[in-house]
């Protein structure tokens, strides 16, 4: 592996923004939120894939609460502030494309914020912090956002109101469905929430397959013969 990355072929071309947009990166937090992307991209617009569900965006802060231990806060805390930063700095976002710009498809590490959101989740959970009233608080913050992100016209109108529905429902159930008593109900509904988003989330990609494909700008962008991408098309 250390052998291709010092020898192989490097990418020279830009395809991460220079500066940022830190509002584009609040969005993509959001369920059914994309932007264009393309292989070859001239607009460097090229944002990362990240979305791990609306339980998540609401838990994940409530983790650095008091009820985790101050080093389990601190080392995580500084994990993910580091891949947050590596999404907005590409200097620092190379250091996980082994030191260079990233060939084709930016953002590899993106995963990792994904699954990091969601380990955290789990720990808060784990720690009670359901039951405890930040739940509805956290929900209102985000709904802050929400708002902001629509004025700003960074996101739509039916984005907006569909990600409004999620957090107003986590709000009910974190009012009404307290306690140890209600446990298999709340999981329940979890999995039934979580049901509704993935279902959204997939028909808001069906709808949009052609702007987040790269073969609509390969195709106009490359010189190549019309059989080899054919079949190049036909392989993926």
């Amino acid at each position: 592996t250390l052998f291709y990355l010092t020898e192989g072929i490097r990418n020279t071309i830009h395809i991460t923004e220079s500066k940022f947009s830190f509002t584009k990166l609040l969005a993509k937090l959001f369920n059914g939120i994309y932007y264009q992307r393309s292989f070859v991209n001239t607009s460097k617009s090229v944002y990362p894939h990240i979305y791990s569900g609306i339980l998540t965006l609401v838990i994940t802060p409530l983790f650095f609460s008091k009820q985790i231990s101050r080093r389990e806060r601190l080392i995580y805390g500084v994990l993910y502030l580091f891949l947050i930063i590596s999404f907005c700095v590409p200097i620092v976002g190379n250091i996980w494309h082994a030191f260079v710009y990233p060939t084709g498809f930016p953002y590899r590490f993106a995963f990792l914020f994904s699954f990091l959101s969601i380990y955290l989740t789990a720990r808060a959970l784990e720690q009670g912090v359901w039951r405890e009233k930040p739940v509805p608080f956290s929900c209102l913050i985000w709904s802050l956002v929400l708002g902001f992100l629509l004025v700003i016209q960074e996101i739509n109108f039916t984005s907006w109101f569909w990600n409004q529905v999620l957090l107003t429902l986590l709000v009910l159930i974190a009012l009404f469905t307290e306690g140890e008593k209600w446990r298999t109900f709340i999981g329940l509904l979890f999995v039934a929430l979580t049901f509704a988003e993935v279902t959204v989330h997939q028909l808001t990609t069906v709808k949009k397959m052609d702007q987040v494909t790269p073969f609509t700008l390969y195709d106009q962008t490359i010189t190549q013969a019309e059989t080899e991408f054919i079949a190049y098309r036909e392989k993926w």
